[in-house]
């Protein structure tokens, strides 16, 4: 080319002007996830479904830092996959489903009409306590079975922020799986799980 053929030169233009818009657009969109993601202090943790079901308080009222033994700011991150599994036991006919109908009462709440938005649960100074809920974009492929759903986007969390981020479940095998993909896991503190249901039906995964 010469410079002698403006059409052929001006369908280039537009598509490298295209591939330019583009990129800004990926470079803006890896900016914000940065500001989102990455804290001046505290450490993000990512709870399995029995956690937020079988803990002793509620997950807005739990003493988080202390019944993870994380003296620190908790950033409570909760990923669609549990939510849908909230949702789904609120209308079975498992022992858990009251729970988990207030659980999915309590989400709607804090979070149903923003849920872009990170909510203050306990302002306590180094050992804040946030939540927020991790959105799937619209060509998120889900894996096929919860626990290592939830280890995936706690691993997606985890290569976007630079502070710790923490799975936390009472599960043996969930925390096996977090472990072999390289995740922190914490364990909360036996005193924090209930314990007045049979062992069997503490399970909210089938």
């Amino acid at each position: 080319m010469d410079g002698s053929e403006p059409r052929l030169t001006s369908l280039i233009k537009i598509e490298l002007n295209a591939q330019r818009d583009a990129l800004v657009e990926l470079a803006d969109a890896a900016r914000a996830l940065y500001r989102r993601w990455n804290f001046a202090s505290g450490v993000i943790v990512v709870p399995d479904t029995n956690v937020l079901l079988h803990a002793t308080e509620y997950f807005d009222d739990l003493d988080w830092p202390t019944a993870l033994r994380i003296p620190a700011t908790i950033h409570l991150v909760l990923t669609m996959v549990v939510i849908d599994e909230i949702d789904r036991l609120k209308r079975s006919r498992q022992p858990v489903r009251t729970r988990a109908r207030q659980t999915a009462n309590k989400i709607e709440s804090l979070l149903g009409d923003k849920p872009s938005d990170r909510i203050v649960l306990r302002d306590g100074g180094r050992k804040e306590t946030t939540v927020e809920v991790l959105t799937d974009p619209l060509d998120h492929q889900r894996l096929t079975d919860s626990d290592s759903e939830i280890v995936d986007r706690a691993a997606y969390l985890r290569d976007l922020t630079t502070v710790p981020v923490y799975v936390a479940t009472w599960d043996n095998l969930m925390r096996f799986r977090a472990s072999v993909t390289g995740l922190d896991v914490v364990k909360p503190r036996p005193e924090y799980e209930l314990q007045d249901e049979p062992a069997d039906s503490r399970r909210s995964r089938e």
